[in-house]
């Protein structure tokens, strides 16, 4: 199964075709996951880091998405 963040807006329905298509190519499931808010948690988190911000801001997505799927998992397991 892949998951795959929904950002709201003009995105959303771009990322929502390109998961349909990586389902019907791969033959797997696919699910989805309200991404809003998950680059500012990923910017608190990366904030207390004695780091460049170059790295912080190439970090950034790396962290959302394990955040995405953090609270994905943590959904799925309280359903």
């Amino acid at each position: 199964k892949i998951v795959f963040g929904l950002p709201g807006g003009v995105l959303q329905q771009k990322i929502i075709k390109i998961a349909e298509e990586i389902k019907n190519f791969l033959s797997i499931e696919v699910d989805y996951f309200n991404e809003e808010l998950t680059t500012l948690d990923a910017r608190k988190i990366l904030g207390k880091l004695k780091r460049k911000r170059d790295y912080k801001k190439r970090m950034e997505d790396a962290i959302a998405a394990a955040i995405i799927l953090e609270l994905y998992l943590e959904r799925r397991k309280n359903v």
